[in-house]
């Protein structure tokens, strides 16, 4: 938060907007905007929605869509290479599971051979299913 208020003290008072570039965003924001209204009185409202805890959904939907829609046309066998930034029992419990359901259930109609996930914040392959 503290580089967050340093950045808004450059601005004009009465700044509105966003305060980043998106390939400046402080660690594990995914962006800073500033809000004004006639009823906020006491300063400005700034909202900066985490990349935890917005990312996960999307990553789950991401390879539900692939593995559910996406028509790749190929001769080749094909492997879903998908990543996960949550698993790990340190990060958040239970979150493989749903990476899990999901696969599970949509891997056999799929194009895909295998799917791979990998853990981002473990630098590390976390599972591999197979059709």
């Amino acid at each position: 938060m503290r580089s967050i208020q340093e950045e808004l003290l450059k601005r004009p008072d009465d700044f509105v907007g966003e305060l980043y570039d998106s390939e400046e965003f402080p660690d594990n924001c995914q962006g800073v905007t500033v809000i004004r209204y006639d009823d906020i009185t006491d300063g400005p409202q700034i909202s900066a929605p985490s990349d935890f805890e917005n990312l996960h959904p999307l990553q789950i939907e991401k390879i539900k869509e692939k593995l559910t829609k996406k028509t790749y046309e190929t001769s080749n066998p094909l492997d879903l290479f998908a990543y996960s930034i949550f698993d790990g029992i340190n990060i958040y419990v239970d979150r493989l599971v749903e990476i899990d359901a999901c696969v599970n259930e949509h891997l056999a109609d799929s194009r895909f051979r295998r799917v791979w996930v990998f853990d981002l914040a473990l630098g590390k392959l976390e599972k591999t299913y197979h059709r």
